[in-house]
């Protein structure tokens, strides 16, 4: 009789990278990394992503957290 254990894990394929897709008004929860005036450095599934602020208020608000929910208003594609 032949005992056999447990296969070993092995990883599984990763997917090919998709790029970070936003679209106008599309509601997205972000990381907030830092704010710095009207400048907010922040983490969408997983891509590092700058965005612009549109108040002083939502600046001093969003220094006190570490996730936040977004609104796209627009965007502009670079490095």
């Amino acid at each position: 009789m032949t005992i056999q254990g447990l296969q070993p894990v092995q990883p599984g394929a990763r997917p090919i990278d998709q790029p970070l897709q936003l679209h106008l008004n599309q509601k997205v929860t972000a990381e907030v990394l830092s704010v710095n005036g009207d400048q907010i450095e922040m983490v969408i599934q997983g891509y590092r992503v700058v965005g612009r602020l549109q108040t002083n208020e939502q600046s001093s608000m969003l220094e006190q957290h570490q996730l936040a929910q977004f609104i796209v208003k627009g965007s502009v594609d670079g490095a």
